[in-house]
């Protein structure tokens, strides 16, 4: 992370975001420090720092270039809101 945030935070840390988040980090395209995860559930982001090292988890969303909503639907205008 550089003074302008992260590349890229994923709103949601559920199935979804986790696998985006693995397929972003194997494809090479980010690095660890380039991307965030934002997660409400502690022992979901303790799971998260674990199976992402270098990788931040937050509860809430940090500064940051562009962000995805990985969240149910239902769960969408509170994400794009955070």
């Amino acid at each position: 992370m550089d003074d302008s945030g992260f590349e890229l935070v994923i709103l949601g840390g559920g199935n979804m975001g986790a696998a985006l988040l693995g397929g972003l980090l194997d494809s090479g395209a980010f690095v660890e420090g380039q991307l965030a995860v934002v997660e409400v559930a502690a022992a979901r982001r303790v799971e998260l720092s674990s199976k992402f090292a270098g990788v931040a988890v937050a509860a809430t969303v940090p500064r940051c270039s562009g962000a995805v909503l990985a969240v149910k639907p239902g769960d969408i205008p509170a994400a794009a809101t955070a």
